[in-house]
């Protein structure tokens, strides 16, 4: 199967309210031969204010941001979706991609009606660089130099961790250099350590990891917080009744005991305390899994009874109503899921999936001039699809808005701006001014500071077209 390495770069960290500017891909084959490459960039949404600090560190400037001869955010999903299924079915790897990049390409992908999932489905997995990385440290160590910060911590940014294993990286947090670098380190680890990137590679698929799942009765889980890792042998117990990507997994420790005995409040107590003595894998999130027979270092992890860990998940096999109840307390810990009535419809992607008859719809939408688009906007049964159809007609062709919708998005982009919460999800001008009056005050940087001042610019205008919106 293809490989696709992949990246982006976006005006900030907020997945519901910042945007991608730049994204670029490489296709490689399985030996990391590139067969193909993709890069394009856009021009600014009218309604998203960018943070100074993230075009500081992506070196974009006013200009590029409001370069009309570039895409609008929409034309630009609309190729990254073409291009991404052309390549399918394919394994997409990015750099901490799980918990950013995806996160921002399925946002992007909601608010332009595209298919949210692309990345892992339809025979698409996906998997995430850093943790290789980051694994390697635990099973292969040695195989990568890992520079420490001033604490003496290992640091696993790309931009770092490149430079220090031999790839220049002068063009860091450029997407396509940074996919460069993601592409260099993955084919270093594979190399060396060709185990454990098969491991890696294959947590891609869902597939793959659920059957694992399911024919292993112990196995070791590894997960990392604030780049240090922690090993747990675990045993699965179940999936989520709400959500079969979930698989419930209890930790085999010496609280095992413990916690097969308790019930009621006492278990769900033992169920909240730290470090959870039950895990989450995830089977659709490349989660880092390792059967006991490809454990060639379990004493060095901490591991010297393994006959112990195996009668206590030979237990748990046989007692059904154990694990059932260890599930329910567990479903009991979570609370019912409760829609925000106030959420904006950026933060609404995840409340369900859409009606056979809005997906025909959809595909429709995107086929005619904007004229027609605005007239299919008013038929999507679901509130969230009439609302960003809507938008997108706004954006492109406000003219063939009813003047009712149009009033509507100039008085939801005022209201927005103009809010009184204290920190509201996200950047305001005023919020954006404020920080950027910091950074100028921390930096001599002439080329810094020129580039802020083209975005003070920006602020202004924001600030002056949603006054007008009023």
């Amino acid at each position: 199967m293809a490989l696709v390495f992949y990246d982006t770069e976006t005006t900030g960290t907020d997945p519901f309210f910042d945007q991608i500017l730049q994204f670029a891909a490489i296709k490689t084959d399985e030996q990391f031969n590139e067969l193909d490459r993709f890069e394009i960039r856009c021009r600014l949404l009218p309604h998203v204010v960018p943070h100074p600090m993230a075009m500081l560190v992506t070196g974009v400037t006013a200009e590029m941001l409001t370069d009309t001869s570039l895409p609008t955010h929409y034309e630009m999903m609309c190729a990254i979706k073409q291009k991404l299924e052309e390549w399918s079915p394919a394994i997409f790897i990015g750099y901490n991609s799980l918990r950013f990049d995806e996160a921002m390409l399925r946002s992007a992908f909601y608010q332009n009606l595209l298919p949210i999932y692309l990345t892992n489905t339809n025979g698409n997995g996906r998997t995430d660089a850093l943790q290789l990385m980051q694994a390697s440290t635990i099973f292969s160590p040695g195989t990568l130099t890992i520079p420490l910060n001033e604490k003496g911590r290992p640091v696993f940014k790309l931009d770092q961790l490149a430079p220090a294993n031999g790839f220049s990286h002068e063009n860091a947090h450029d997407a396509l250099a940074d996919v460069e670098a993601t592409i260099y380190m993955t084919k270093k680890v594979a190399k060396t350590a060709p185990d454990l990137w098969k491991r890696l590679r294959n947590s891609a698929e869902k597939r793959i990891v659920s059957e694992f799942i399911e024919n292993t009765d112990v196995f070791l889980l590894t997960e990392f917080f604030y780049n240090k890792g922690y090993s747990r042998l675990v045993t699965p117990i179940g999936q989520h009744p709400a959500n079969s990507n979930t698989i419930f997994a209890v930790t085999l420790d010496d609280n095992f005991e413990a916690l097969v005995a308790a019930q009621g409040s006492a278990l769900e107590d033992l169920l909240a305390s730290t470090p959870r003595p039950v895990r989450r894998v995830k089977t659709n999130a490349s989660p880092i899994i390792t059967s006991l027979e490809a454990l060639e270092n379990y004493k060095e992890l901490g591991f010297s009874n393994l006959s112990k860990d195996r009668e206590r998940a030979s237990f748990l096999k046989v007692n059904q109503l154990i694990k059932q109840r260890i599930i329910n307390a567990m479903i009991a810990i979570e609370g019912e899921y409760e829609v925000d009535e106030e959420a904006e419809v950026e933060e609404r992607i995840y409340e369900g999936f859409y009606s056979s008859a809005d997906e025909r719809r959809i595909l429709a939408f995107h086929r005619p001039e904007w004229i027609k688009r605005a007239e299919i906007a008013d038929t999507f049964e679901d509130d969230r699809l009439k609302e960003l159809a809507k938008r997108l007609v706004y954006f492109h062709a406000s003219d063939t808005l009813a003047k009712a919708d149009m009033d509507a998005f100039k008085k939801c982009i005022a209201d927005r701006y103009a809010t009184e919460e204290i920190e509201p999800s996200w950047l305001t001008p005023e919020a954006a001014r404020k920080s950027l009056a910091e950074i100028i005050t921390s930096t001599s940087d002439m080329k810094q500071l020129n580039l802020l001042e083209g975005l003070e610019k920006i602020y202004d205008q924001k600030e002056t077209e949603f006054r007008q919106f009023t």
